[in-house]
């Protein structure tokens, strides 16, 4: 399944995706051009990112619509 996670470079969005990972999915990842990639460095080679803001609707509609993703987990705070 093709998953759109937001706040996958936090410490509960870094979590869950390696679980995604994990299972299986396949994940497309919601991130700011100034997130810190820490935490998601030794995954992050496995995750489709999208350079984008959950509070910039115009984006958020422009990965949605292209990306097709099945599910959506919304991990940013």
């Amino acid at each position: 399944m093709k998953i759109l996670l937001t706040g996958a470079t936090g410490f509960l969005g870094s979590y869950v995706l390696r679980q995604l990972l994990d299972a299986g999915h396949t994940v497309k990842a919601l991130c700011r051009p100034d997130s810190r990639m820490d935490l998601v460095a030794n995954v992050a080679d496995r995750v489709e990112w999208s350079d984008a803001d959950i509070t910039d609707v115009v984006a958020l509609e422009d990965v949605l619509q292209n990306a097709g993703i099945e599910q959506t987990v919304h991990c940013a705070a």
